[in-house]
């Protein structure tokens, strides 16, 4: 039985390896007219092998600012918050053994966005997670919001399907969810000016997002945790237990994300 099955994976990825290569020769066909094309060509023809050497969901974590950037700064440095948060879902997925896992770099320490988002698309990723924190000089704001890549661009869907398991997972901390749902879309206009929809808002708009948003290959969320001005957010979602706490809650979301896939084993 055994020889069996070891004869039927490898004509498996014999015939995947042949699909493969005669996509890529008509790709490079179509890209010589397309080089975005080809180059997604390329993208997913890698993303095709890597899982062939391990089928595991593959989990990006991003910790927002970092170095000589503290991000918001409040009874927490941003940071801080999301370093510590980040290493703890890192440890939760990797303990539970059926995530690939990596960093776009190492939480604390300063990173530049094209090297996270490159840095993730490396990893072939099938989720990726940028966690970050708000502020609110006056201390009265607080609460939990998520950004997913916008409407009208690729893995918007799977995004905000992502954001809504998210916001559930929160709900049940018992953390304020802002604005409409708490799922939201940012965009900067012409001027760099950054401004916000919530997600009733469907409408296709020209305007960048989030630089990760933007460039990353796969769907993505950015987490808004708390807000570092006000203490009751503090309290709830930061230090060992807060961070242990919301880490808990994006490990639910990601399961939940995943479920189909971990269910079958594949």
């Amino acid at each position: 039985m055994r020889g069996e099955t070891s004869r039927g994976g490898c004509g498996r990825t014999l015939l995947i390896l042949l699909m493969a290569a005669a996509i890529f020769v008509c790709g490079v066909k179509v890209g010589a007219h397309n080089p975005d094309f080809l180059s997604d060509l390329a993208y997913a023809a890698g993303k095709k092998f890597s899982h062939l050497r391990d089928s595991r969901p593959v989990v990006v974590i991003d910790a927002g600012h970092g170095g000589e950037d503290p991000g918001a700064q409040g009874l927490i440095d941003e940071s801080a918050l999301t370093a510590d948060t980040a290493r703890a879902l890192f440890g939760i997925l990797t303990e539970d053994g059926r995530f690939q896992v990596f960093y776009t770099h190492t939480p604390g320490e300063g990173a530049a966005i094209q090297e996270r988002y490159a840095a993730s698309n490396a990893h072939y990723p099938d989720l990726l997670i940028s966690i970050h924190a708000n502020s609110d000089p006056a201390g009265e704001g607080r609460g939990f919001e998520c950004y997913p890549i916008p409407p009208g661009r690729k893995d918007h869907e799977e995004s905000l399907r992502m954001a809504a398991l998210t916001i559930d997972a929160f709900t049940e901390l018992g953390v304020p969810i802002r604005g409409e749902n708490g799922i939201r879309y940012a965009y900067y206009d012409a001027n760099d000016e950054k401004y916000i929809t919530e997600s009733s808002d469907t409408s296709v708009h020209s305007d960048p997002s989030f630089g990760l948003l933007e460039k990353s290959r796969c769907p993505t969320l950015l987490m808004e945790q708390c807000f570092v001005t006000n203490s009751s957010d503090v309290a709830l979602l930061s230090g060992g237990e807060g961070t242990m706490r919301a880490a808990n809650a994006y490990y639910k979301a990601i399961c939940g994300f995943f479920e189909e896939e971990l269910s079958s084993g594949s």
